[in-house]
């Protein structure tokens, strides 16, 4: 061991004298990284950051026993608190906000490397984006490295790798013009240099283009017009430099030769004042000079422009409207244009000198332009000693001024000019103004208004513009034209557009402002990014291998396939096809596939490319040493080979079908074929080497290919019975054999497939393209009809799952539906149950002379009336559903629904087969088919559930125990007005085949499903491990089973409800509510809620529906903070099947005052519909308290109904018409208990017993109400009050004790409110006891409660009493009044204004209710 003193060792902490010199800030994290790091493994304190180097105990135990501070922690505290605030030290103050909560030094570097070094998509892609975008511009090559280095850096510490090769691109890409020698130079090398020698040699390459400009003299410019005749829209521009200050000209001298002094004007009419300031070479100018020339007379006037006098004597000297002459007949050919700056120093590159003798604008820094672009021309400036400088740019720009901004128009960028020249002609031309000279100024002004614009100075001899308007042209520029805010303003147009617009000069973007990412674009815009052609690298078979599943197929083929998977490899490009059932094949394919191929070619698959389906999902478990690489989510593109197989296949494979007219259920096997010729077709990938070429090495041969669908007669000899008949029958060629070298050859008349080596083919000859082969296929029976006697199992094995891989779908005969298909034949082959087939029935012709239609060949549908026309309409649109196996098996769904319900039974392991045991009661097995809805009342899914013949069990055999619990309705809304007052979460689960997991006490032996008969043991039976729907015991046995899981996991049973469950600690609060598989959880937590759910997705098969929307048939909106409970898809569901939708609305649900009896109105011949009817509506008062005590009415008379009662039920059906989308509302509220109840003294005519009514409220809403009529007679209405006070506290006791067991329970007592003195006395006062003996229980009950202060009863008076419309008819008034103290309102997403009903005067519906009506009818 090292011989090594440990830091915890010390005595005192080590002091930090180490500075950190660059403070983090939002881009150097990696730079101020760099520096912390080593510090710290110098010191050997890495661990105090990384976590590896815990804090000791904090207290030890001493000799005595006691506890005292442990010595180590205090110094391990002190360490890392010291390199806690030097590590705070080195933070800049944007991000010490972020961290300022970190208590510790490895806390507070967890914290920044989560800030900076963060996965984000996002931005990679806005730092890839920077780097490709970014140019040198104005900066040096070392800030251009450097910045270019940052960002890279930033890239890297996000976790997205760049190498030095891609840097040094952008770098090369993002250098100007001027270095385009350069960057060809290092493209050309065949070795690249590094990135560092890349870096000095720009910087040498820098520092030699910055010599050959400074070598260059600034004294002097002059800038001159030389356009060619020939082509005078080019321009030519010369600039001169000279150190001579004494001779400053076009050709020196002072040509005009006069001394005055004072102020010159210039104009676009050269008008005005013109007075010389020393003269001047030429004729126009504003400099100075000197020449030892005498005064000539034939001087040009600089106003006129006329020769023979000067400005001063000029007639037009104070016309300042005067436009000059232009006539060439007496002016001699002018001398150049010139321009005289004298300053040998350089300026700031934002300062405009004015010159009269530039033609245009130059400047030599392109950020002075508002809008530029890349000249292109032939032009370039030439200097005084002879060179010539090139244009980089032409482009405009703009000063900004008090009045209005000065344009500048066709301004040159020449980056060697150190001088801004201003064209006092150009300026004047494009402005309207007029430029005025004095001594030490000189003054831009309007011309229209003579106001002053501008101002500039005398500055060593030049005239310079004032820097305020320098600095307020730049601000002019950055806060109009940057190309954000035009990005703005032309609606978030794309950048193309912005570029070409700036190009055109129609906007002005400042040059140095660029378009940053928009995430408003981003989320506005987002789409597929371009895919670059993907390179294979796979250079040897199997390296790499694509694979994709196809389907599913609309048509079952005849091998009960609707699905193929194709494994393609990358190197070859051969390709290998499987069909299969279902997609959960593809996990039992696959190792089939591995082991052939890896056999084959002696070498082990590598990589498999698929997509994200989760039937691939088994095979990365189940083959970790195969790499998996699936492809993005909704991203076919990246799986690309696979795809393009897939289209080619297809293609071909239908291109073939179509050819020779074969039936589509033979697309698997032709599909096969296909691949088989595919696989030897040249390949463009391959360079034209076919795919078996490449992995064979060896040429295809092609001599034995043929057409399918042609004519082939095999040799059938080994299949006759004797010698007299034929050797051979003709077929029709259906392709290649997967496993055998033959031929797969189908006989039609017998629907059998021959595979034979000795066949002779007809190719011209395609037998189902024959117009005389209809007759032909009609004696061909379906191949879901019985099937032929003594087939010879010839096909090849087909990849399905084990539980299905021997059963055979038996289908009715049906030409034009398509069929579940026959599994391969086999050696017993099954016999399904006799059906009539078309060619079974004998055909006999009608000779009645009765004319029907047929006959007359008029087949017109027949007409219904309007409801039976809706009914049947109602029914096409919903499918209705098969009652049978031969009706459900005829179309497509419902056979997906069976063989998912077969799939799961498979892998729960619900049975085996076994031989059926002597003597032992074997039920059987039918398929019951449901179509479940969405709360909207589209369709879901189609349910196919096989059920065990229930009702065939005996008890002691098959069954013992049968009860099973579910949750009470008002459990449900006590939990649901809980979870809204403390807001919490409500989340719906659905357990897939719950009763598949509930494991049997009992033997039971079960009949094999209905058409899945096991090919291998017809006569063997089901033995069942695990329950099965329709078994008595199933519920009890699925129950057991999920409440010894919950129990195991902490939860109790409630006592109150014991389909209630109930988990609590300190922190977290959730209840779990059980209706068979339907479950509602919430709770505290949303957190513990989900991995509740994932506990049990784990143990169960589990469908998490999300929030709270649709459950046993109540539909739940989310309004606001409130639920609204409503059933308006079943109650529709109960109109239509009473034929009640035509109806007209009614405002109540029974006459006010109606007294029914059992013996009114006249017998029902047929009371079935009335019994179901009112079954329905039974379960409708879930959320339907306003038509309870309706439906208790009616339910009454359920033994003998009549027309009478008849009556009372169509009235309730057409009172829910009008109010469908009305429901129970429960919202926030506080969880004190209240409840009223109420009872109709005598009220029945028949028994004069009577009816008790009352309802309970939590806070607001109301979570419990009953209405039934009482056991016995009453003598006073006093009693019967009793009586109801009595029922009502014995449901208040239940609900306080639910309420206790859920912690939710009020300290405050249930008031109990009574409309009835007498009532209310008795409770609290004992000396009524001698008059009630007779209900002396009921009496103890109510009075025990009262005295333990454990219920108050009050006194209400009748006409505040709730309790009221549970016990009569009511009119409408007090009905519609009472309807809303109970909650029940219509939906608030269905009301969408007021609506009239014009044909009925006399009922006034509200506009929910008219709205209803008219989608119903």
């Amino acid at each position: 061991m090292a011989n090594t003193t440990s830091a915890m060792a010390r005595s005192t902490p080590i002091q930090f004298t180490h500075q950190i010199h660059t403070a983090l800030d939002q881009e150097n994290f990696l730079i101020w990284k760099s520096q912390i790091l080593p510090v710290l493994k110098g010191y050997g304190l890495i661990g105090f950051i990384d976590g590896s180097r815990q804090a000791p105990n904090q207290f030890i135990n001493g000799a005595n026993g006691a506890q005292s501070v442990n010595p180590e922690y205090e110094t391990w505290i002190q360490q890392d608190q010291l390199i806690l605030a030097w590590i705070l030290s080195s933070v800049s103050t944007s991000i010490l906000a972020q961290v300022v909560n970190c208590e510790t030094s490895a806390t507070l570097w967890s914290k920044i490397q989560q800030i900076y070094a963060s996965q984000s998509i996002a931005r990679e892609l806005e730092l890839k984006l920077q780097l490709q975008t970014s140019k040198k511009g104005a900066k040096s090559c070392l800030q251009f490295t450097q910045h270019m280095q940052t960002l890279a850096d930033r890239l890297r510490s996000i976790g997205s790798e760049i190498s030095d090769h891609e840097l040094m691109m952008y770098i090369l890409q993002g250098l100007g013009t001027e270095f385009d020698n350069f960057v060809t130079a290092v493209t050309m090398q065949d070795t690249p240099p590094s990135l560092t020698k890349l870096n000095n040699l720009l910087l040498a390459h820098e520092a030699r283009i910055q010599a050959n400009l400074n070598s260059l003299s600034t004294s002097a410019v002059h800038l001159t017009d030389t356009s060619s005749q020939n082509n005078p829209s080019q321009l030519s521009q010369e600039v001169f430099y000279s150190n001579n200050n004494q001779n400053r000209g076009f050709q020196g001298g002072r040509q005009n030769n006069t001394a005055s002094r004072g102020s010159q004007s210039f104009n676009q009419h050269n008008g005005g004042r013109n007075t010389f300031n020393r003269g001047r070479g030429g004729y126009r100018g504003c400099g100075r000079g000197r020449q030892n020339a005498s005064p000539k007379v034939d001087s040009v006037c600089q106003i006129c422009e006329l020769w023979g006098h000067t400005a001063v004597n000029c007639y037009h000297r104070f016309d300042i409207r005067y436009v000059g002459s232009t006539s060439t007949s007496t002016t001699p050919p002018p001398t150049n244009h010139q321009a005289m700056i004298a300053e040998p120093t350089s300026t700031p590159t934002a300062t405009w000198f004015l010159d009269s003798g530039a033609t245009t604008h130059v400047t030599s820094d392109i950020n002075n332009l508002s809008s530029a672009q890349p000249y292109n021309g032939a032009d370039s400036v030439h200097i005084g000693n002879g060179m010539s400088l090139s244009i980089s740019h032409k482009g405009c720009s703009s000063i900004g001024t008090s009045i209005r901004p000065i344009k500048l128009n066709n301004v040159l960028v020449v980056a060697a000019i150190t001088k801004n020249l201003l064209s006092i002609s150009q300026l004047i031309k494009d402005n309207q103004v007029v430029v005025e000279f004095s001594l030490n100024y000189c003054l831009i002004k309007d011309l229209e208004t003579n106001k002053i614009l501008l101002r500039g100075t005398l500055h060593n001899g030049l005239y310079k513009l004032d820097s305020s308007a320098k600095l307020h042209h730049q601000l002019f520029l950055v806060t109009q034209s940057t190309a954000d805010v035009w990005h703005c303003r032309l609606a978030h147009c794309s950048s193309a557009i912005i570029d070409h617009l700036k190009k055109l000069n129609q906007i002005s973007i400042k040059h140095s402002s660029s378009l940053a990412i928009c995430e408003d674009c981003n989320r506005s815009k987002a789409h597929k990014l371009p895919f670059s052609s993907s390179t294979s690298f796979a250079n040897k078979p199997l390296q790499v291998v694509h694979s994709d599943l196809w389907g599913p197929s609309p048509i079952v083929s005849s091998r009960g396939n609707r699905y193929y998977v194709s494994f393609i490899d990358e190197y070859t490009r051969f390709c290998w096809l499987y069909p299969c059932a279902s997609k959960s094949d593809v996990s039992k394919i696959f190792p089939v596939f591995k082991s052939k191929v890896e056999n084959l070619l002696n070498t082990k698959i590598q990589t498999l490319q698929c997509d994200g389906g989760y039937e691939y999902k088994p095979i990365m478990t189940q083959f970790p040493e195969i790499t998996i690489q699936m492809s993005c989510p909704y991203t076919p593109e990246q799986n690309g080979l696979a795809e393009r197989k897939h289209r080619h296949i297809v293609e071909l494979g239908l291109a073939n079908i179509f050819h020779a007219a074969l039936p589509m259920k033979y697309w698997d096997t032709v599909f096969e074929s296909v691949v088989f010729v595919i696989n030897r077709l040249p390949s463009t990938p391959n360079c034209n080497i076919s795919p078996y070429q490449k992995l064979f090495n060896q040429s295809p041969d092609y001599h034995f290919l043929h057409v399918i669908g042609c004519a082939c007669y095999p040799l059938l000899r080994p299949y006759t019975s004797h010698k007299l008949e034929p050797r051979s029958e003709k077929c029709v060629f259906l392709g290649y054999s997967q496993v055998y070298k033959g031929y797969q050859c189908l006989h039609v008349p017998t629907n059998r497939i021959y595979i034979s080596r000795h066949v002779v083919f007809d190719d011209c000859d395609l037998p189902f393209t024959d117009q005389s082969h209809s007759q032909l296929t009609e004696s061909i029976p379906s191949t879901t009809n019985t099937p032929p006697q003594n087939i010879l199992s010839v096909l090849p094995p087909q990849q399905t799952p084990p539980f299905l891989l021997q059963q055979t779908p038996i289908v009715p005969s049906e030409p034009s539906t398509p069929h579940l298909p026959l599994q391969q034949a086999p050696t017993q082959p099954l016999q399904p149950p006799t059906t009539a087939t078309a060619s079974s029935i004998p055909t006999t012709s009608n000779t009645h002379s009765m004319q029907t239609r047929t006959k007359t060949k008029n087949l017109k549908p027949k007409k219904f009336p309007n409801h039976q026309l809706h009914s049947l309409t109602h029914s096409q649109k919903s499918s209705p559903e098969p009652t049978t196996y031969n009706q459900a098996v005829k179309l497509n769904c419902w056979r997906q629904a069976m063989a998912a319900e077969l799939d799961a039974l498979a892998r729960n392991s619900t049975w085996e087969l076994v031989p059926p045991p002597p003597g032992a009661h074997i039920i059987g097995a039918k398929w019951i088919f449901k179509t479940k809805y969405n709360a909207d009342g589209s369709v879901e899914r189609h349910k196919a559930r096989l059920v065990a013949k229930g009702f065939n069990q005996e008890e002691g055999i098959d069954y013992n125990e049968t009860f099973s619990p579910v949750v009470k309705s008002t459990t449900i809304r006590i939990v649901l007005c809980i979870a809204l007052s403390k807001s919490w979460p409500l989340h719906q689960l659905d357990v897939n085949n719950a009763f598949l997991n509930g494991e049997l006490e009992e033997t039971v032996y079960l009949q094999q499903p209905p058409g899945f008969t096991d090919a291998a043991y017809p006569n063997h039976v089901c033995r069942l491990k695990k329950a099965l729907y329709g078994l008595k015991q199933a519920p009890r046995a699925w129950f057991q089973k999920l409440k010894s899981f919950l129990l195991a996991h902490q939860f109790t049973a409630s006592t109150a409800d014991p389909s209630l469950f109930i988990f609590s600690n300190k922190q977290v609060v959730i209840y779990l509510l059980v209706y068979v598989d339907d479950i509602i959880i919430t709770g505290s937590s949303s957190s513990a809620i989900s991995s509740l759910i994932d506990v049990l997705d784990k143990q169960f098969s589990i469908k998490d529906l999300g929030s709270l929307k649709y459950f046993l048939g109540i539909e739940v909106s989310h309004c606001n903070s409130a639920l609204h409970l409503s059933q308006t898809r079943y109650i529709t569901s109960v109109i239509e099947r009473a034929s009640m939708q035509n109806s007209k609305p009614c405002q109540t649900p029974m006459q006010a005052g109606l007294q029914l009896s059992k013996f009114s109105g006249t017998i029902l011949d047929n009371p079935h519909m009335y019994r179901s009817i009112v079954g329905a509506l039974q379960y409708a008062t879930i959320t339907r308290p306003d038509i309870q005590f309706a439906v208790n009415k009616a339910s009454q008379f359920m033994a003998q109904p009549t027309e009478t009662h008849w009556q009372l039920v169509k009235r309730i059906l057409r009172y829910l018409k009008g109010t469908l989308t009305h429901g129970l509302t429960v919202q926030p509220s506080n969880l004190t208990l209240n409840a009223y109840c109420d009872a109709d003294w005598a009220g029945c005519p028949d028994d004069r017993r009577s009816t008790t009514g009352f309802v309970v409220y939590l806070g607001c809403n109301l979570i419990s109400w009953s209405s039934k009529k009482q056991n016995t007679v009453s003598r006073s209405s006093t009693e019967t009050e009793y009586r109801s006070m009595a029922v009502t506290a014995t449901e208040i006791t239940w609900i306080q004790s639910l309420l206790h067991e859920l912690g939710c329970l009020s300290s405050a007592a249930p008031t109990l409110w009574c409309d009835n003195l007498g009532a209310t006395f008795l409770a609290a006062n004992p000396i009524f006891h001698a008059r009630t003996k007779h209900i002396e229980l009921d009496f103890h009950f109510v009075r025990e409660k009262v005295v333990n202060k454990q219920l108050n009863v009050r006194f209400i008076c009748s006409a505040d009493q709730l309790g009221d419309v549970f016990t009569k008819g009511l009119s409408k008034s007090r009905f519609h009044l009472l309807r809303d103290k109970l909650n029940v309102f219509p939906n608030p997403l269905s009301l969408r204004g007021a609506v009239v009903d014009q044909n009925n005067d006399q009922l006034e519906m509200s506009s929910s209710e008219e709205l209803e009506k008219q989608d119903t009818s």
